[in-house]
């Protein structure tokens, strides 16, 4: 065995790092289990997707309500009461979500982009319960989505593209995806930045996307290279994004 006068800088920082993931690994908690399975375990499901549904209804009844009460409000005592009313665009959950593209965000009062994010992580919540149901019958899976809450290392009000890619693509963004995101957005300079992450944790789905959302600022042209199987997909994923940002 080498003494560590023996190493090199590089081996002695392998080592210590190979230390540190022992020592996680080994610090890790109890297995995580479920406390109910079976028919309990479903109809449980079944009730929280019904709860987020109704809060879902809500808010966004609220939204409509004071919407139509601001276009009422802001049409009465004209003579074109009537044609304000009836003609004026049509409310829908598309057309509340559309206001977090880029273009349309600096434009909304702090209180409407409270509400709107408020909206959209509603409808997560309740896309995740959809998710719970489909993977009941899989515990691993099933304890996978139940430890991701969402939106614990980063803020929907602050990237509100990313909210909207959530609700569009039907995901949560996972912590590591947005550690990852994170690095990669606050790159200064010219300078390069790479990573590395496992096979089939999002970097194609997610992390690219999110990441080109925001740098795609109007101002820099954003040039996204990869390899010709994944081309296909990718561009798909891309231009989704390209819509609801």
């Amino acid at each position: 065995m080498l003494s560590p006068g023996s190493l090199l800088d590089y081996e002695k920082k392998y080592m210590d790092d190979l230390k540190l993931s022992a020592e996680s690994l080994q610090s890790h908690g109890a297995r995580v289990g479920l406390t109910m399975a079976g028919e309990d375990l479903h109809r449980f499901l079944l009730n929280h997707k019904s709860q987020c549904q109704k809060y879902v209804d809500r808010v966004y009844s609220c939204i409509h309500t004071s919407l139509k009460f601001n276009i009422m409000s802001s049409a009465a005592g004209t003579v074109q009461t009537s044609h304000r009313i009836f003609m004026s665009p049509r409310i829908s959950p598309a057309s509340v979500l559309q206001q977090m593209t880029r273009k349309n965000w600096s434009g909304l009062s702090l209180e409407w982009q409270r509400v709107i994010v408020k909206y959209a992580i509603a409808i997560t919540k309740l896309q995740q319960a959809d998710r719970l149901l489909e993977v009941r019958n899989d515990e691993a899976a099933l304890l996978q989505e139940l430890q991701n809450g969402g939106h614990a290392n980063w803020s929907p009000f602050d990237y509100p593209e990313s909210l909207l890619l959530e609700v569009e693509s039907g995901i949560l963004i996972r912590n590591t995806q947005e550690e990852i995101a994170s690095y990669m957005r606050l790159s200064l300079g010219n300078e390069n930045a790479v990573v590395q992450l496992n096979m089939g944790e999002g970097k194609s789905s997610v992390i690219v996307p999110i990441v080109a959302a925001h740098l795609a600022d109007g101002k820099k042209l954003v040039r996204v290279i990869v390899g010709k199987p994944q081309m296909k997909e990718l561009f798909r994923t891309l231009v989704l994004n390209e819509r609801v940002c």
